[in-house]
């Protein structure tokens, strides 16, 4: 199994049909790839999965969720051999409804050069549990891009 990460635009607005009137707003999240490079099929555990920054740990929302649904226990994701699922995370208790919009905070945006978090998710493959933590440490733009 293989993963992959990238910060990527999502749009914070409700999955509902018909699609809703409401604004939307533009937040960074953060992307992944999970590849099954295995055998059998992995069960990606949103509701044990979470991210942790600023001293918190909560819970995340993915793509398909719908906001009122935040809270609620999430089904698992399925990555059956030799796929990859393609998904982000931004932490679901964060986003409200506020004004007519739902909005959440800019968490990644705002995120001082040096600043720590971590992704850790829950899989299942067959009966066994496995479970990976992801650190990342932010960086100047200038060392991101090189320049």
């Amino acid at each position: 199994m293989t993963f992959g990460f990238a910060f990527c635009q999502i749009e914070l607005r409700p999955n509902t049909f018909p699609p809703s009137l409401l604004d939307s707003e533009r937040v960074l999240g953060l992307c992944l790839n999970v590849t099954n490079t295995g055998d059998r099929a992995i069960l990606v555990d949103w509701n044990t999965s979470a991210l942790t920054f600023e001293g918190r740990t909560g819970p995340v929302l993915h793509r398909n969720v719908p906001f009122v649904q935040r809270s609620l226990p999430r089904s698992a994701s399925a990555v059956p051999p030799p796929t990859t699922l393609s998904d982000f995370v931004y932490p679901s208790d964060l986003i409200a409804f506020l004004g007519e919009k739902w909005r959440g905070p800019k968490v990644f945006e705002t995120m001082p050069p040096r600043r720590r978090f971590s992704l850790f998710i829950s899989m299942r493959r067959g009966g066994d549990v496995i479970e990976r933590e992801f650190l990342f440490e932010m960086q100047a733009e200038t060392e991101q891009t090189g320049r």
